[in-house]
């Protein structure tokens, strides 16, 4: 009866999951980046239970949400903005992607961000990272296992394998068991085209 509401729960997840873009851009001069995005409202510094009780509000009403998120290395603004937001005026250091299946998982992953866990090279390159590490810890498995038998050699990788995703996913591989992963890049609709139709900037 439990496993039967498990998989009813994760079923309703999948059909009810939303998707949050992760937008983060770096200003040398901060105000110059908000005068362009005068007709957005904004949070300055804000604290995280009000970044994820703003972020609830239109969880339950769109089916994609992009935080945008601005600093100049000391001061960060919030932008919390339906649809997927992208401009030619900001030119971001990075955006992400996560397929986001309840309220919890938002809160989640919106505490990660707010806490700055998310960001710098490592997640820009983590695939090449990812391969990398894994192709030495495999080469380095087998060196050292070859008088090992096969299936203790299986069970080496996969524990390595199980290790290298742990640690060089975080948090994406903790956040995943909070019913958050990282997807590929949603069609563009909503901000973007709302401001082609209507001319603004």
């Amino acid at each position: 009866m439990v496993r039967l509401q498990k998989i009813k729960s994760a079923y309703r997840g999948l059909l009810h999951s939303r998707y949050v873009k992760y937008y983060r851009a770096r200003c040398e001069l901060l105000p110059l980046c908000l005068q362009k995005l005068e007709g957005f409202s904004h949070f300055q510094d804000p604290d995280e239970y009000l970044l994820v009780s703003e972020a609830e509000k239109l969880y339950q009403k769109s089916e994609l949400i992009t935080l945008l998120e601005l600093t100049d290395g000391l001061t960060r603004v919030f932008y919390l903005i339906p649809g997927d937001f992208s401009s030619e005026d900001i030119e971001p250091e990075f955006e992400l992607y996560f397929r986001v299946r309840s309220e919890e998982g938002l809160r989640a992953l919106l505490g990660v961000i707010h806490r700055g866990k998310v960001g710098g090279k490592r997640f820009k390159h983590r695939s090449v990272l990812s391969f990398l590490a894994g192709f030495v810890f495999s080469f380095l498995v087998s060196a050292l296992a070859e008088k090992a038998g096969f299936w203790i050699q299986m069970a080496m990788l996969l524990i390595l394998t199980g290790l290298i995703y742990l640690i060089l996913d975080c948090p994406f591989s903790l956040l995943y068991f909070r019913g958050v992963e990282v997807t590929g890049k949603r069609g563009r609709k909503g901000v973007e085209g709302r401001q082609r139709e209507t001319g603004e900037n």
